[in-house]
């Protein structure tokens, strides 16, 4: 599942994202997330192996929007 993450500071890399969010993936017992951080932009974007993950990781965190379709 991926989660879109915006207001991310453009000059912030991933690696500095990445760090960012080792705690609070940690907090939550996440291990299995892909990072993926576009050069001088300012959103980015997650990818968790488990739905689980991320919907544990958007209830602390953010917002769950479920698309049917």
């Amino acid at each position: 599942m991926e989660v879109h993450i915006r207001n991310v500071p453009d000059r912030a890399s991933e690696n500095v994202l990445r760090k960012f969010l080792k705690k609070h993936l940690s907090a939550l017992s996440i291990v299995d997330v892909h990072t993926e951080k576009p050069q001088g932009k300012r959103f980015a974007k997650l990818t968790f192996l488990s739905i689980d993950d991320a919907k544990k990781f958007l209830n602390n965190y953010g917002m769950y929007s479920s698309i049917v379709s």
